[in-house]
């Protein structure tokens, strides 16, 4: 099967997502440079001979961003839940989070109009996948999280032992049964 050819479109927005990608980070104090940079390219491509509105402008450019900052959060919660148990966002406030950022970067650092609407769009889009990314996060914060605490048990009852060998034989299977989960 042939794999079917990108438009000259398509080649000039995988060009420009290319060269805003690498440049987001968590901060986003770099916003300046990013429009800089996508600038240059619009100017440099060699898909379009001439670029219009609809294929290029701020609005597009945010919402290059905000995709990959979306990842990028990603990356950093999973990050953050590895190294502690203690920071549990919800979905919702994932969702707010991303949603503020993006409009920050449309209400001050590009300035566009109507800068809601890039993040409304850009997480009406991705909802489905951030949810899914989001429940794997939760998934395994919480299978860290039983384990952490499987170990905590495991580590105060290891030395355990009672006179009562009835009693003794329930703890040394509790014992066991909590080696085989910490394990």
């Amino acid at each position: 099967m042939s794999k079917r050819k990108s438009s000259k479109n398509e080649q000039f927005f995988f060009g420009l997502r290319d060269t805003v990608y690498p440049l987001v980070n968590i901060r986003l104090d770099n916003v300046k440079e990013i429009l800089s940079k996508a600038d240059e390219y619009v100017k440099t491509q060699p898909y379009i001979k001439k670029v219009s509105k609809k294929q290029y402008s701020k609005d597009l450019v945010v919402y290059i961003i905000g995709e990959r900052y979306i990842d990028i959060v990603l990356e950093q919660m999973k990050k953050r839940l590895s190294e502690t148990n203690k920071f549990k966002p919800t979905y919702q406030e994932f969702e707010d989070f991303i949603f503020r950022k993006i409009h920050n970067i449309g209400l001050f650092d590009i300035v566009i109009p109507a800068p809601e609407l890039i993040p409304m769009r850009l997480i009406m889009d991705k909802r489905e996948y951030m949810k899914q990314e989001f429940a794997k996060l939760s998934e395994a914060t919480n299978e860290e999280i039983k384990q952490n605490e499987t170990r905590r048990i495991y580590e105060e009852i290891k030395d355990l032992s009672s006179v009562d060998e009835g009693v003794n034989k329930i703890i040394i299977n509790f014992k066991n049964k909590l080696k085989e989960a910490y394990e």
